[in-house]
């Protein structure tokens, strides 16, 4: 555990391929379409214990918006095992549902 902000880059990877991966290593998991995965094939790079609800973010020009949060996995930095997000692009109409409108 750290007191500092930390922060690493991942690859998102498509569900299907991320499907393939865990069906090898635990076939009771099913990576949902509410769900997104990311991390590199290497393994070393990934969330870990302690990071769960933090931001998957991506760049969109000049600013960052956040597409997931991070959610699970098999271990931490596990080579072929990507870390598991929630999608928040599925929450979307939930989440506004929710905000307070001021305007």
């Amino acid at each position: 555990m750290t007191d500092v902000l930390q922060k690493v880059d991942v690859r998102i990877m498509s569900n299907i391929q991320c499907n393939g991966l865990y069906s090898e290593a635990d076939k009771s998991i099913r990576v949902a379409r509410e769900q997104l995965c990311a991390g590199h094939k290497e393994g070393k790079k990934d969330a870990c214990t302690g990071d769960s609800g933090g931001p998957l973010m991506v760049r969109e020009g000049k600013k960052y918006v956040v597409i997931g949060v991070v959610s699970g996995g098999i271990g931490c930095g596990r080579p072929l095992l990507p870390g598991l997000y929630t999608r928040i692009a599925s929450y979307m109409p939930w989440i506004l549902s929710h905000l307070r409108n001021d305007r």
